[in-house]
């Protein structure tokens, strides 16, 4: 809300300084992460799956941060339809 309009890669710049998890509908990420070796975030959420409601994301993010089992720290989750799946990285600080 703060930057609108800015590049992925200073996304990632100010979530690496702020120490602040990406939440994203965006697929570049990943390739971003994985594919260009750039810099990690401390986390990213990607959220494959929108749901059929607005407040699907927000509901959803809600219930898996309140759900202990789950951590997003130095991980790249995927929220897909049928469920999430996590890649762990090695945070760059």
């Amino acid at each position: 809300d703060e930057f609108p309009g800015i590049s992925d890669d200073e996304v990632i710049r100010i979530a690496k300084d702020k120490q602040l998890i990406i939440l994203t509908f965006d697929k570049d990420y990943g390739e971003l992460i994985f594919k260009q070796k750039i810099k990690k975030p401390p986390a990213v959420i990607f959220f494959r799956f929108k749901g059929f409601e607005p407040n699907f994301a927000g509901n959803l993010l809600v219930d898996l941060i309140n759900n202990r089992e789950i951590i997003f720290m130095n991980k790249f989750t995927v929220i897909e339809e049928k469920g999430i799946r996590q890649k762990t990285y090695q945070f760059s600080h």
